[in-house]
């Protein structure tokens, strides 16, 4: 188990919501409907925002990390271990 700051805490989840708004904005509405070539305009959203490369690094990261987290626990495909 990962121990994580407050702050990174703060960093993911504003990161994870930042998403969550571009995939309501693309009429995604389900996390399994997310392909590679979403991720791809997501980044070159960032890019487009002005972020700096550090912060588009930070929110990529949390979502990659979302999905690996999804894929271990084997909701991405719909098969909850619970």
């Amino acid at each position: 188990v990962r121990h994580y700051s407050g702050a990174t805490i703060k960093s993911y989840r504003s990161s994870l919501d930042q998403f969550g708004w571009f995939l309501r904005s693309k009429g995604i509405k389900e996390i399994q409907s997310v392909t590679r070539e979403t991720m791809r305009a997501y980044a070159l959203h960032l890019v487009n925002q002005g972020y700096a490369i550090n912060t588009q690094s930070v929110r990529l990261k949390s979502v990659y990390s979302l999905f690996r987290y999804l894929r271990e626990i084997r909701v991405y495909w719909g098969q909850s271990n619970t």
